[in-house]
């Protein structure tokens, strides 16, 4: 997973680095990217909700084996197509892993796990970067795909397989449960309220948590596409917006370091980042606020990492909290309306980018981010 992510990061930018491409075409190339992964996401959803993890990820051993020979050619058609394999790796991945989550860890524990797995996974991550980037290891994206192959069939091999998927099953049922003695509950109270005649505004007990226990999955999906939207906007212009001034190894080694910054820092407030819907808001609007406001410390190679760490530190902490409020609503299942929601709104930011970029309009790249944040917000309130 942490060398998919970092493909990810790499190829996209190797193309608005190496390829003359026009705003237009390179948004709609993120664009692309983003429908491919809805797609596998639909695709193999059935797999991830009936506990195959292991045939997800053997998908995703080939479709990461085609991304690298497909790379092999070198041109621009070639290497777009292998970034939309990519994306169907990325996609059978993330629902492998998410689906292992589910099933082989106590529901107590699915926060604690998916959250280490993003820490972990941006720590290797980075490593990597910095490690390709600064020459200690010589190698070209064409061999970090043959490895990231090779890792593929190796995660297919260790991944422990699902035998009785009943996890997932038992929350929902606990859920439910919880649910029904709430609401049993809140007409007892009501009843004797109504029997001692006394006033009393039923909007103030919102059943017991029906809307206040489980928030509901649409609003936390729609919040999600907002806010994500915001990162992949600045993400997609960001390499047509520096390139003249922060050179493609510094750029690599500005995300390594921040991915292994990001990773210790998320180490550190690991037990904050839980499906709570108060800390959700104030990290989204903190990260609205960041994308805008510090975006002239990315114009240059001596302060675009600590651009790149409040934007990564602060994407991390909202999607391990999104996730985790989404996991607990649905009790696990239908992870891939969540990874779908999610590249939704990545196909909606890098396009919104390209046209904005195109256009020209300057005022437009600091004031989306903070529009689209704040509407992320109302949905969570």
């Amino acid at each position: 997973m942490a060398m998919l992510s970092m493909l990810d990061m790499a190829i996209f930018t190797y193309i608005g680095y190496t390829f003359k491409v026009s705003p237009i075409y390179y948004s709609v190339v993120a664009a692309a990217w983003s429908v491919t992964y809805i797609t596998g996401n639909k695709l193999f959803s059935a797999l991830s909700d009936s506990g195959k993890n292991k045939d997800l990820m053997l998908l995703a051993f080939v479709f990461i084996s085609t991304s690298m020979l497909l790379f092999w050619k070198s041109t621009l058609v070639s290497v777009t197509i292998a970034y939309l394999m990519h994306a169907m790796a990325v996609s059978t991945a993330n629902l492998a892993m998410s689906t292992s989550i589910y099933e082989i860890f106590d529901s107590s524990d699915w926060n604690k796990y998916s959250t280490f797995q993003r820490i972990l996974q941006n720590l290797l991550r980075g490593t990597t970067l910095i490690v390709i980037s600064s020459g200690i290891i010589n190698a070209t994206l064409s061999q970090v795909l043959m490895l990231t192959s090779a890792l593929g069939a190796l995660s297919f091999f260790i991944l422990p397989s699902i035998s009785f998927g009943l996890e997932r099953k038992l929350h929902m049922l606990g859920k439910n449960v919880t649910d029904l003695i709430g609401f049993a509950s809140t007409r007892g109270i009501l009843t004797t309220a109504i029997e001692n005649a006394r006033s009393m505004e039923v909007g103030t007990i919102s059943f017991m948590g029906f809307s206040d226990r489980h928030l509901p999955r649409g609003r936390i999906l729609v919040s999600t596409f907002l806010a994500v939207a915001v990162g992949d906007f600045v993400f997609t212009a960001m390499p047509l917006l520096i390139k003249t001034s922060v050179t493609l190894s510094n750029y690599w080694m500005a995300q390594g370091i921040t991915g292994i910054t990001v990773a210790v820092a998320a180490l550190l407030i690991n037990a904050l980042l839980r499906g709570d819907k108060k800390i959700a808001i104030a990290i989204i609007a903190m990260r609205g606020l960041w994308l805008s406001l510090a975006m002239p410390l990315m114009y240059s190679e001596n302060t675009i990492v600590f651009y790149l760490i409040g934007m990564y530190f602060l994407g991390l902490a909202m999607d391990a909290t999104l996730f985790n409020l989404y996991s607990e609503a649905s009790s696990g299942y239908g992870a891939h309306s969540y990874f779908i929601s999610r590249e939704l709104g990545t196909l909606t930011g890098s396009l919104l980018a390209g046209f904005v970029l195109a256009l020209g309009v300057p005022a437009a790249v600091i004031l989306i981010p903070i529009l689209l944040s704040i509407v992320s917000v109302i949905q969570l309130i």
